[in-house]
């Protein structure tokens, strides 16, 4: 849902004469890309996840932590410094 709306967001905020090589219009739909594959791998790690405290929770036990919650918010972190990383370089391009 987030890389639909990125795509939406980044093809409405272009020029008269948009830049073919780099700007708002060019990276939409990479960024928009990006965002996808990160939203299904977010789905499959939870998915794993689910199933994994299921059997726990069938043994009588609960996983309380582990390396999935690592990988979510590190996923997520890396996401939001990309995108930071983003409009940085597209602000200089701009000058």
């Amino acid at each position: 849902m987030i890389g639909v709306l990125m795509a939406q967001l980044y093809r409405l905020q272009h020029s008269l004469v948009p830049s073919t090589t780099f700007g708002y219009f060019v990276i939409s739909k990479p960024l928009a890309a990006i965002f996808e594959i990160a939203a299904i791998v977010l789905v499959l790690l939870g998915a794993y996840r689910s199933w994994r405290q299921q059997n726990a929770m069938a043994r009588g036990k609960v996983w309380v932590g582990g390396w999935e919650i690592w990988w979510i918010m590190s996923g997520t972190f890396l996401l939001l410094v990309f995108m930071f990383a983003i409009h940085i370089a597209l602000d200089i391009a701009r000058e």
